[in-house]
């Protein structure tokens, strides 16, 4: 947990994004510090009645959207595949006077400017040769070292931009394995399929997107 002697205040501040899971602050203390925040209709019990009847008495039930990410993010780390760069970084947990909050780096170009989102790009550029190969290069490098993505979405997608022009994607959100039984954290090609399937959902995405 970050140090603060008490919760860190985000009520007064403007959120940067709003999520089915958590709420984007920029953290007061630090510009390159985001804190997503879980929101609160995740608390709510009267939502648990959609859910499947295990997942409704999970003592953990209102973190394990931030449990879920900051394990594979670990998982990530300790297999040693950091340099892949395709995670936000994760910085730490923080009391807020919201709720508990994950922190993370904000996402950003070598410029310095947060870097758009792949949505962003896709509705001024369209989907071109250049976006085609980012997103093929990223979901090949989840297949092949087995991260494990709830979905793909265009939004939960970061187009990061390097000097020499190249572009790169990072997953802000919707990694982890969220299943009870993690058949795609521990079975390669189960892991590889789903990867398949969620890059034809996406691109189905994109296509509406650039209309």
């Amino acid at each position: 947990m970050l140090n603060h002697s008490e919760p860190l205040r985000l009520s007064s501040h403007k959120p940067l994004s709003h999520g089915s899971e958590s709420t984007v602050y920029y953290y007061p203390e630090n510009p390159d510090w985001l804190v997503k925040v879980m929101v609160p209709s995740r608390q709510n019990a009267g939502k648990d009645k959609a859910k499947k009847w295990y997942k409704r008495f999970r003592r953990d039930q209102t973190h394990r959207y931030a449990l879920r990410q900051v394990n594979e993010y670990l998982s990530y780390q300790y297999r040693g595949k950091s340099h892949l760069r395709i995670f936000a970084d994760f910085v730490g947990f923080v009391e807020t006077d919201l709720g508990f909050g994950l922190v993370v780096q904000r996402v950003q170009n070598f410029n310095g400017e947060t870097s758009e989102t792949l949505e962003e790009v896709v509705r001024r550029e369209g989907i071109t040769p250049d976006i085609l190969e980012i997103i093929d290069t990223y979901c090949a490098i989840l297949s092949e070292h087995q991260i494990v993505m709830v979905d793909i979405r265009a939004r939960n997608l970061m187009v990061v931009v390097a000097e020499n022009g190249q572009r790169r994607l990072v997953a802000i959100d919707s990694f982890g394995e969220r299943n009870l039984i993690p058949m795609a954290t521990n079975i390669k090609w189960w892991n590889t399929r789903h990867i398949q399937r969620h890059r034809q959902q996406l691109m189905d995405e994109l296509a509406r997107l650039a209309l």
